[in-house]
């Protein structure tokens, strides 16, 4: 079946139906997957001619996305614009995710672009099918948790009050936990922060 020990294996990732598909179209593509979320982390080939979107790079981005990946079940709905850039080489059209109103720390959907908007590459480190998810933690609790942990002297302490999810690698799949993001700032001696 592919999956021994927990782990998942490329070969049964390059086999799935979602994939076949896409590289029935696109025989040149080949990818990297993340084996945790089985999804192509990054793949690429020669560059692909797409009309949908127009001349709009996160137009076209959305609906490659939408309409070329649709067997992986994205969720497309959570994705958020973090970055549109044209570095003269490439244009870049970078989202985040966002779940339930929580950003996924470390998500990040791309999908590059000549300067002619041909495709040459996508990626998909987004998380699907994660839970609700309610914190064991109040803001308070995380940072007295995150100032205990820290043996220098503490100079200050704060929280970003949003909650964020933190995807956990665990036996070859990810868990969800619900986190806050604390900063603590310490002195170790009276220059060096």
């Amino acid at each position: 079946n592919g999956v021994a020990d927990g782990k998942v294996s490329v070969a049964y990732l390059l086999k799935q139906q979602a994939w076949k598909d896409f590289t029935q179209k696109y025989p040149s593509w080949g990818a990297r997957f993340n084996r945790y979320t089985g999804l192509p982390h990054r793949s690429f080939g020669e560059p692909i001619s797409y009309a949908p979107g127009g001349s709009d790079p996160v137009a076209k981005a959305k609906a490659f996305l939408q309409n070329e990946l649709a067997g992986f079940n994205l969720p497309l709905q959570e994705l958020v614009v973090s970055r549109n850039f044209n570095d003269g080489k490439y244009i870049t059209v970078d989202f985040t995710q966002r779940h339930n109103g929580m950003d996924v720390l470390w998500s990040r959907t791309t999908v590059r672009f000549s300067q002619d908007l041909r495709i040459v590459l996508v990626g998909t480190d987004m998380h699907r099918n994660i839970p609700t998810l309610n914190p064991a933690l109040s803001m308070a609790q995380a940072i007295q948790k995150a100032e205990q942990a820290v043996v220098t002297p503490v100079t200050s302490s704060s929280a970003d009050p949003a909650l964020k999810i933190f995807p956990l690698p665990v036996d070859g799949q990810y868990q969800y936990r619900p986190v806050y993001a604390v900063t603590v700032e310490t002195q170790d001696d009276a220059v060096t922060p």
